[in-house]
């Protein structure tokens, strides 16, 4: 059976293990590292999570440093890598990057995760897009 990679499966992010499983592959969960402030409450979810999945999917833990967690992917050979929240959108498409994965290059991130990277990008492809105007305050 082959392997699917869900980077943070959290929220409505979770149903993709179903999905996965669905069509009949492997479902290995990926949870990064969060800071401090944030483990209590998503470690009760992550808990709550990997009870409900102990029996179809594998879950693991970002490591140290991004090259012992692309060697802790590459074991599992993943067919291609998903972000199952927000969160997991850059780790997700590094991974994918690193292990030479179809997905979207890391150069786009930007576009992925800053609003103002967004709009550009749709400006520039000719797809109507937000106005707006960058500030920091």
């Amino acid at each position: 059976m082959e392997n699917i990679l869900i980077v943070d499966a959290f929220s409505t992010g979770i149903n993709y293990i179903d999905d996965v499983v669905s069509r009949n592959y492997k479902p290995i969960v990926l949870y990064e590292t969060l800071p401090e402030k944030h483990l209590k409450v998503f470690d009760d979810w992550r808990a709550r999570v990997k009870n409900k999945y102990k029996d179809v999917a594998v879950f693991l833990d970002e490591q140290k440093t991004f090259e012992e967690t692309v060697e802790l992917v590459k074991g599992y050979n993943p067919k291609f890598i998903l972000p199952g929240s927000e969160g997991g959108v850059i780790l997700a498409m590094q991974l994918t990057g690193a292990l030479g994965l179809p997905g979207n290059d890391v150069k786009n991130i930007p576009n992925f995760t800053q609003k103002d990277a967004m709009q550009e990008g749709l400006k520039k492809a000719g797809v109507r897009y937000i106005k707006g105007e960058l500030v920091n305050s």
